[in-house]
């Protein structure tokens, strides 16, 4: 099973939602603890929510427990894997490159699972 993860700086709310139609993704999971911006609004949780409900993409913030300022619980993970089965899923999380974010282990620990992550 396949999923995305994708981080938002450098990228516009446009070009983001483009990049969610063009992979056909059905859901986002915001997975950062604070789902806030300071320099780019429009990422704040109720607008980015908003935006992806207008575009019919389910949006779902998670941060309080896939975020990446704790442990991420085994059973967090095994939530999501076991929400994701059978879904077109994105992790969103505010770092470009997933090297650099918390989201890269949580992509490790899906593998467990059988999905496989492409970052976009």
């Amino acid at each position: 099973m396949k999923f995305f993860t994708i981080g938002y700086p450098g990228r516009t709310m446009e070009e983001l939602l483009f990049l969610l139609r063009e992979n056909s993704i059905e859901s986002v999971i915001d997975v950062r603890s604070k789902p806030h911006s300071r320099w780019k609004p429009d990422f704040n949780k109720i607008r980015l929510g908003k935006a992806l409900e207008a575009s019919s993409i389910e949006y779902k913030w998670k941060g309080d427990i896939l975020g990446g300022f704790g442990e991420i619980k085994d059973s967090a993970i095994q939530a999501l894997g076991k929400w994701g089965e059978g879904k077109a899923f994105c992790l969103l999380c505010m770092e470009r490159d997933p090297n650099a974010c918390h989201r890269s282990e949580i992509a490790t620990r899906l593998t467990l699972f059988g999905f496989e992550a492409t970052n976009l």
